[in-house]
């Protein structure tokens, strides 16, 4: 998942924080690792759909960035919360089921986990914290997390890149990014690679932490256009103006779209087109070229190299090579 908008524009809450530690300065609450369903009562604001019939799914609306249940037989989305300014937060990869949910007004942030047709909590947050997803990896997930003061206002001094330990439901704040605008990325073998906003030159600078090496983050490239970093089969790809390319390789482009999921060879790409409606386009990431094609795409799920597209009139199966 690549949330659409930069945390440099981050959102507003109005209630004190409580300490986690003194590197980070951020209190996490996991009051709920026992994994119950999120429930869907009137009497909350933060409700999460639920699955009422065996034809129903969940699938993630990029379009409006929540959580939705799909029936299939109607071949429609029949339940979301479309409170204004509640939403959820996915990772930039088909395979996790992982998503942060909160409000940009009031925060109320959990880290979210969809599987066997529930929605569970796997963490929640203080009042005064946002999370979002960073870089994802089997076990231990990363985070951004930005703390708010009782004006509202983001304090950037605070902003920091947290790991979390699924299993245990435990979030540790990598000091070493503290204070850091990070906008986006991506993990690979034992290296953090990530954009942070440069406020002098109006840029974004990709930077790598050796995790666990007690070593500062490494400057890898400065002066990008955009924050938005990728990765594929062990290189890292980045965003420009109209494609995205490879840094090993920087004529080895492909066309940029709205969404973009590496996945081996694929580029699985979402472009919206009206309504709720979006073009799905899967193209071979050497060469550019359009493996799969197709309109009135409404979302898709993921699941042991297969992907189960859905449609207003009829859903398939498309098989990742």
């Amino acid at each position: 998942m690549r949330r659409k908008a930069s945390l440099l524009v981050a959102v507003s809450c109005v209630v004190a924080a409580v300490l986690l530690s003194v590197s980070c300065g951020v209190s996490v609450n996991t009051d709920n690792k026992d994994g119950k369903s999120v429930s869907n009562q009137s009497d909350n604001l933060y409700w999460l759909p639920n699955i009422t019939r065996k034809s129903e799914v969940y699938i993630y609306d990029r379009l409006s960035h929540r959580l939705a249940t799909f029936d299939v037989d109607k071949e429609q989305i029949v339940n979301r919360n479309d409170k204004p300014n509640f939403m959820q937060y996915e990772f930039n990869d088909i395979r996790s089921n992982i998503y942060t949910s909160g409000d940009s007004i009031s925060n109320h942030f959990t880290i979210l986990k969809v599987a066997d047709n529930k929605i569970r909590t796997l963490w929640k947050g203080d009042e005064n914290i946002a999370v979002f997803p960073l870089a994802f990896s089997e076990g231990t997930l990363y985070f951004v997390q930005s703390v708010y003061g009782e004006n509202g206002d983001e304090k950037y001094e605070d902003r920091a890149i947290y790991s979390f330990d699924e299993s245990a439901g435990d979030m540790e704040c990598l000091s070493e990014t503290k204070g850091m605008k990070i906008d986006s990325g991506v993990l690979i073998n034992n290296d953090l690679y990530f954009t942070v906003y440069d406020d002098s030159s109006n840029k974004y600078n990709l930077l790598r932490l050796t995790l666990s090496s007690g070593f500062d983050p490494v400057l890898i490239k400065d002066g990008l256009e955009s924050g938005s970093v990728y990765k594929n089969n062990g290189v890292i790809w980045i965003e420009e103006r109209d494609s995205i390319c490879s840094l090993e390789n920087e004529k080895t482009c492909i066309h940029k779209s709205e969404f973009n999921y590496f996945y081996g060879e694929n580029v699985i790409q979402l472009d919206s087109l009206y309504e709720d409606k979006m073009r799905l386009t899967i193209r071979n990431s050497s060469d550019n070229s359009v493996r799969f094609s197709v309109d009135d795409c409404i979302g898709f799920r993921y699941a042991d190299s297969t992907m189960d597209i859905y449609k207003h009139d009829g859903g398939f199966k498309y098989r990742l090579e």
